[in-house]
């Protein structure tokens, strides 16, 4: 950066009290203890960010000031490093927090110092400073980020006033951070982990429901809740004191009791109150009118406030409901909306934060020149959005390539549009429990809002399965810890490379004929999928031959035309990739070999060792040499040149003859299925010959 460059950022630093801290983001001034950004004007998936300046020691809680005012309006001069490096030139507001908390340990460890200014720092004293954040006991990448803070101190230093600024630290003259804060632990595997097939199957099958059959009750539930409470007066009316003493003989005359609604506070936990709001709307009388009411006659103990209206949904041709609680409507409309955004997010691959920041609007439904038809979604993505200086935008950026989604996709986004009338799909002031819409006003669904109303989600599915005695649909927890929006996309790709039919799930989600067309695959792209789904298909394919590596080191066997195939990849990747943590590099190398393509069919019970030119398994019978193509699992041809078992799929076998046998001598079993029965040993047991006979050691 030129000194005349230096001379313009250094007169407008804010020396004065009153100089704002952002022109487009903050109203504070540099002056005030706490500093408030709304990212939200620039993106409406970030939250408000405060910088809270008494957590500074006092000595340099000025110069903090000053850091973090150059780090929010102006770039750093990146290319004063003379070590490669990675680093953005334009920090966005969310990583300036991140270096905000970076920089602490720094001005905590100088505040003990004897050295007067930031100035007076050595380099020896920097060095210092150093092996006390390698000593710590933290990872690599916050002992990375620590010493970087300190950095962009020094690359900052121009326009500092003099008193605050440092010398080159050590290790950007070292030029590699590794010699001190030690060797990085980061691998290309995607850490993120999959929501257990146990708990996504029966939760994706409680959020259709409520998407397809019970949201049209909810909705409409919802309008007649809002009418009523719309209606209720605010002045008495001339006979309002009638109309309640009234309401009270009926109650005596029936036998009923006051309405109720659900009250739950720390001190007295779950207890009913008057349902003052249902009853003013019912009577058409004030809420100040009905004070006292609770003495004049007994409240129900329980919820007693139902809507209306006859709800009309089913599950499996029974009513869901006899009747909708005027109080939880509002709850109903969140868990619909809830389940909307799981859809949203698990069946189109789209990463969390592009669901959360959609707007009404997004989908379109395309009709192709064959007549069928499809669904694209445009939106914002995030992650890929950087300028020509490789900075972040902080807006993101449209997609070029709209997200390409199944009908059950489209279908959630208009219900989702039908629960409010927002320009954002999915509103924070629509997941709150208590109404705050000032405070949320423009911000989508935040991570922690989205991973409590799941959880909620998650709990009033679990108690309607007990209630309608359907406990086979009750949703278990998920062992790797609570159900959030990063894990659907992930668990996305895992389910289809590493369950049985996996691909043929990504072919029916996308609208394809055949899984076969998934491997010259147009649509990955338009789906955002494509960097998860290499890599899961690299890592299926490695723990498969993993675990082919230690059945041959227990003795195993492998029979088939294919045998020796497989048994020339497990020895070529036992020597190549055995014990080694796959990075995207090996990734890719291990999936342009075509001689460790072997591929476990657990249905078939066999390996494929795919080669495309043998191949029988595709339909149109074309041959290619692409890596990109791989077998159909769901047309395997026993006559197949590629099939190899092993002895895992041949005790695999045997518990199918056991079971068929059972099955050929029960009478409660139908004649002719207990003679195809005995087929399917006769089948089976030819198998298990030929892999005693033929097979070769592993």
């Amino acid at each position: 950066m030129t000194t005349q460059r230096h001379a313009e950022v250094a007169q407008r630093l804010p020396i004065q009290g009153h100089t704002k801290v952002h022109p487009e983001l903050s109203d504070s001034v540099f002056s005030d203890g706490v500093w408030t950004l709304d990212v939200s004007r620039q993106k409406s998936t970030a939250p408000l960010i405060n910088f809270h300046f008494a957590n500074v020691p006092p000595r340099t809680r000025d110069f903090c000031k000053h850091f973090l005012w150059l780090l929010l309006n102006e770039e750093t001069p990146i290319n004063q490093m003379n070590r490669k490096h990675s680093i953005r030139s334009r920090l966005s507001v969310q990583s300036v927090r991140t270096t905000y908390h970076d920089i602490l340990p720094f001005l905590r460890w100088f505040e003990f110092s004897k050295e007067r200014n930031l100035s007076d720092l050595t380099p020896e004293a920097l060095d210092q400073y150093a092996d006390l954040i390698a000593d710590s006991k933290v990872s690599y990448n916050p002992k990375r980020r620590q010493l970087l803070a300190v950095s962009r101190v020094w690359l900052l230093s121009p326009f500092l006033p003099a008193h605050y600024r440092l010398v080159s630290p050590p290790w950007e003259r070292l030029g590699n951070l590794e010699d001190i804060v030690g060797a990085s632990d980061w691998t290309a595997e995607n850490k993120t982990e999959p929501i257990h097939p146990a708990t996504m199957s029966p939760l994706l099958i409680w959020c259709q429901r409520l998407v397809n059959d019970l949201s049209t009750d909810v909705i409409e539930a919802s309008s007649v809740r809002d009418k009523m409470k719309s209606s209720i007066p605010k002045e008495q009316p001339s006979n309002g004191l009638e109309i309640i003493n009234s309401y009270i003989r009926e109650l005596q005359l029936t036998g009923q009791k006051l309405p109720a609604t659900i009250v739950r506070n720390r001190r007295q936990g779950r207890s009913t109150a008057v349902a003052a709001e249902y009853l003013s709307a019912t009577l058409g009388v004030p809420q100040f009118a009905l004070k006292g009411i609770h003495h004049k006659y007994e409240v129900s103990n329980e919820a007693s406030a139902p809507l209306p209206y006859k709800p009309m949904g089913t599950i499996d041709g029974k009513p869901w409901t006899d009747s909708i609680d005027y109080y939880e409507a509002t709850r109903l409309k969140r868990l619909v909306l809830t389940a909307c955004l799981v859809v949203v997010c698990y069946l189109s691959g789209m990463r969390g934060e592009e669901v959360r920041a959609l707007k009404r609007g997004c989908c379109t439904e395309i009709t192709d020149d064959d007549g069928s038809t499809s669904f694209r979604i445009e939106g914002q993505t995030f992650k890929s959005a950087t300028n020509e200086h490789g900075n972040l935008i902080p807006g993101g950026k449209t997609r070029e390539v709209p997200w390409t989604v199944i009908g059950p996709v489209a279908h959630a986004i208009h219900i989702a549009e039908r629960l409010h009338g927002q320009e954002l799909l999915f509103p924070q002031s629509e997941f709150n429990v208590i109404s705050r819409p000032s405070a949320t006003r423009g911000t989508s669904v935040s991570n922690q809002s989205a991973k409590a109303n799941v959880g909620w989600l998650i709990d009033w599915c679990n108690e309607q399965a007990e209630r309608l005695e359907r406990e086979h649909e009750i949703i278990p927890e998920d062992p790797a810890g609570l159900v959030v929006l990063r894990r659907f996309r992930r668990t996305l790709a895992w389910f289809i490379y590493r369950l049985p039919g996996g691909r043929v799930a990504l072919g029916v989600q996308y609208g394809h004929l055949h899984s076969y067309t998934t491997d010259g695959y147009g649509s990955r792209v338009s789906a955002g999928l494509r960097d998860l789904f290499p890599m899961e298909e690299a890592l299926s394919v490695s723990d498969g031959l993993a675990r082919a590596v230690d059945a041959a080191d227990n003795g195993s066997h492998v029979s088939g035309p294919a045998a020796e195939r497989y048994k020339r990849a497990v020895e070529e990747y036992r020597d190549v990739y055995s014990g080694k943590v796959m990075n995207a590099k090996q990734a890719a190398s291990l999936m342009r070999n075509p001689a460790l393509r072997i591929y476990d069919n657990g249905p078939q019970i066999l390996a494929c060792c795919y080669d495309p030119a043998k191949a029988l398994c595709h339909p149109d019978r074309k041959v290619s040499t692409s890596v990109g193509q791989s077998p159909d699992a769901t047309a395997c041809d026993s006559r197949c040149a590629n099939i190899a078992r092993t002895d895992e799929h041949i005790e695999r076998i045997q518990q199918l003859i056991d079971e068929s046998k059972r099955e050929a001598e029960s009478e409660a079993v139908p004649l002719p299925l207990r003679e195809r029965s005995k087929q399917r040993v006769s089948l089976l047991e030819a198998l298990v010959q030929a892999h005693d006979e033929t097979g070769v050691e592993l």
